[in-house]
C-alpha cells in the first residue's frame, strides 16, 4: 500500500512523530513523507522513505493558518496514494475521505479564527469514518469531547536511567515563540540564578535565547540540540510544554518544570496533566528554581523513573497495527 504521511511544521514534535512513524510502517508499506527537510533531518529518517520537501507556514503568532495547503498537493501524489496520515491537519479529509489524523489538538480550535471556519473543520472529521488518533495522556477535551476517538501510547520506547543528582538542566522554552521582551526576561532570571549554583551544573539551553552571561565558574552553558544523546545526559528540563519536548522527557525520564508564559490552550493543558499525574511541575519565574529544586532528592528521582517507565509507549507501533488491521 502507498502511504504518505504530512506534518503540520509548526513545531518539531508532529515532524518527529511522523519521521518515527515513517519508520515504522516502511517495512510493510511505501512510504512517502511531506515535510520541511530542514526539520526532518534533525532525526534519523530510513532511507527508502520517500521525502518531499513541504511546508505549510502555519504562523501561530499571528493567529494565521494556510487552510490551501492541500492546493500544493500535485496530481501524481494523489493519484498514487491509498492512504493519507496527517499529524494535526484535518484538511487531509479534502484529499482521500477515509484517512487517518493524528491529533491532540486542533489549530482550528485554539487559534482566533472564524467561526464559520470552526465549524467547517469540525464537520470535515465527523464525516470521516475512521478515528482520530491520540496520546491518551494528553488528548485535549476539545479533541476527546466532539469526535470519535482511538487513543494510543506515547511515541517511542522508554529509554529512562535512574538518576540521583541535578548534572545537567535543560532550557527549552519555545523563544521564537515568546517575543523580545519576555527573552529578555528569561536571559535575566537565568543570569540572576546561575549565582545560587555552588556545585557544577551545566545548562543546555535553546540557541535562539542568544548570548548569556554567566559569572559562575560551576556553571556551563551548552547549546541545545534536542539529540537523543542530550536528552540522555539531562537530569532536570524547564520547558514549554509541547508534547514533543514532554515525549521526549518522559521517555528520559526526566522531570519537567513546565514554564508558563501566557501560553496557548494545548501548553496550558499539557503541564496541566503533567502536574496532575506527578511528572512535573509548574513554575512563572525562573527565580523561584534554585529553592524548588533542592525538593528533588534520590527517592523522588526513583519515584519519578518508575512513573515514566509505567507509562504507554509504542505509539507508533499501535497506530501501525490499527492500519494493518483495516486495510488488509
Amino acid at each position: 500500500m502507498n502511504i504518505t504521511l504530512i506534518a503540520s511544521d509548526n513545531g518539531l514534535g508532529h515532524i518527529k512523530r511522523l519521521v518515527y512513524l515513517s519508520n515504522i510502517l516502511i517495512n510493510q508499506h511505501n512510504v512517502s513523507l511531506m515535510a520541511p527537510k530542514n526539520l526532518v533531518k534533525k532525526f534519523k529518517l530510513n532511507r527508502n522513505i520517500k521525502l518531499q520537501n513541504f511546508e505549510m507556514r502555519i504562523n501561530v503568532k499571528k493567529n494565521s493558518y494556510n487552510y490551501e495547503w492541500i492546493r500544493k498537493i500535485k496530481n501524481d501524489s494523489l493519484n498514487k496514494t491509498d492512504l493519507f496520515i496527517s499529524d494535526n491537519l484535518p484538511e487531509i479529509f479534502e484529499l482521500k475521505k477515509n484517512s487517518y489524523l493524528y491529533a491532540n489538538f486542533l489549530w482550528h480550535k485554539i487559534l482566533k479564527i472564524k467561526k464559520k471556519i470552526k465549524i467547517e473543520k469540525d464537520n470535515l472529521i465527523k464525516r470521516n469514518n475512521l478515528p482520530v488518533l491520540g496520546c491518551y495522556l494528553f488528548m485535549h477535551p476539545q479533541v476527546s469531547d466532539n469526535f470519535k476517538i482511538t487513543k494510543i501510547g506515547l511515541f517511542g520506547t522508554f529509554k529512562g536511567r535512574k538518576k540521583n543528582k541535578i548534572q545537567n538542566i535543560l532550557i527549552s522554552l519555545g523563544t521564537a515563540k515568546l517575543g523580545i521582551l519576555k527573552v529578555r526576561k528569561v536571559k535575566k532570571e537565568l543570569e540572576k540564578i546561575f549565582q545560587y549554583f555552588k556545585k557544577k551544573v551545566n545548562f543546555y539551553i535553546d540557541p535562539a535565547l542568544g548570548k548569556i552571561t554567566n559569572k559562575n565558574k560551576n556553571i556551563k552553558i551548552f547549546k541545545a540540540n534536542y539529540s537523543s544523546q542530550m536528552f540522555k545526559k539531562i537530569d532536570l528540563a524547564i520547558i514549554k510544554p509541547g508534547l514533543g519536548t514532554v515525549n521526549s522527557c518522559l521517555e528520559y525520564s526526566i522531570p519537567i518544570f513546565t514554564y508558563m508564559s501566557d501560553f496557548n490552550e494545548e501548553f496550558t493543558y499539557n503541564a496541566y496533566i503533567i502536574k496532575k499525574n506527578n511528572l512535573g511541575f509548574k513554575i512563572d519565574n525562573l527565580i523561584k528554581l534554585p529553592k524548588m529544586i533542592k525538593k528533588i532528592d534520590k527517592e523522588f528521582f526513583e519515584k519519578h523513573y518508575l512513573l515514566c517507565k509505567k507509562l504507554k509507549w509504542n505509539g507508533e507501533k499501535e497506530i501501525k497495527k490499527i492500519i494493518n488491521l483495516n486495510y488488509q
